[in-house]
């Protein structure tokens, strides 16, 4: 039992020590153009395929209208994975993505932010990672490089 509980402290400290030596995501660090308006997000992702990748894991998503969500990466002409909503939680303006039926895959939350040609997704202000330097590619289309092992990842 004592093992457990050393254990268990140690890990947590390692997992602190990580996230406060993460970079701040530049939405939280005021770096690039917070995209604060429903209309901003959609307009900046809608049509658009999201090229992301964080650490070795990489993922290609189309955004359609109406909220379906596609990744590219996998099959010709992407699979339908889940859906996209900007939306206003708690008053914080971000997106929100629900993937599988009803989000049983997962839902994460982020601040979006713009800066260049780079856009970031600024999840561990909501306890998600922060994704930066994702860039967008015009319509339905493959970013260029396949996912990681064959496998979707997801921030």
């Amino acid at each position: 039992m004592l093992r457990n509980t050393i254990l268990a402290g140690v890990l947590g400290i390692v997992s602190a020590s990580s996230v406060l030596a993460q970079t701040p995501c530049p939405c939280a660090g005021g770096g690039g153009t917070r995209l604060t308006g429903q209309g901003e997000i959609a307009a900046l992702l809608r049509g658009n395929t999201v090229c992301g990748i964080l650490g070795t894991e990489r993922w290609q998503e189309f955004h359609r209208a109406g909220g379906a969500l596609f990744e590219m990466g996998n099959v010709p002409n992407g699979e339908e994975v889940g859906t996209w909503d900007p939306n206003n939680v708690g008053g914080e303006r971000r997106i929100t993505y629900s993937y599988g039926a009803g989000g049983s895959g997962g839902v994460y939350s982020y601040a979006v932010c713009q800066q260049g040609s780079n856009v970031h997704f600024c999840g561990a202000m909501f306890g998600g990672r922060d994704v930066t330097n994702a860039t967008l590619v015009a319509g339905r289309n493959s970013c260029g490089f396949p996912v990681a092992n064959g496998v979707r990842a997801r921030p």
